[in-house]
């Protein structure tokens, strides 16, 4: 919700339509979470990676993949698929034409999550 000023006509779209928008848009942002994470967990051989020591391989998959999905699917909805455009406040990444700022969530958001669920993995594993 937070980004809705940088895309174009939320700000005058009606309030429960930005709201279903977004939770579709939170939702497919799950999914790549979710499938980078898997796809971390495939290269490992490890479905609990999360929980151990990080090897930077490991970790440069997970946001590799999130990344890669994420500039494919925001170059798609600005281009073909018409799904959405940016406003003029937008910054713009030149050599992708595409939005700064999905780009951002995606490396900020799954850092802090990802330490997250580790903390509260070893956090019960702990008190186990």
């Amino acid at each position: 919700m937070a980004q809705v000023p940088f895309f174009s006509g939320m700000a005058e779209a009606r309030h429960w339509d930005v709201v279903w928008l977004c939770t579709r848009a939170t939702v497919g942002d799950a999914n790549i979470a979710f499938g980078a994470y898997v796809l971390a967990a495939l290269f490992v051989k490890d479905w609990l990676w999360i929980a151990k020591p990080w090897r930077l391989s490991t970790l440069s998959i997970y946001l590799a993949v999130g990344l890669t999905i994420t500039i494919l699917f925001e170059y798609w909805a600005t281009g073909a698929g018409q799904r959405w455009n940016y406003s003029g406040l937008m910054p713009d990444v030149p050599l992708l034409s595409i939005g700064a700022l999905p780009l951002v969530q995606w490396v900020v958001i799954p850092i802090l999550l990802i330490y997250t669920v580790k903390w509260m993995f070893l956090g019960w594993q702990i008190s186990k």
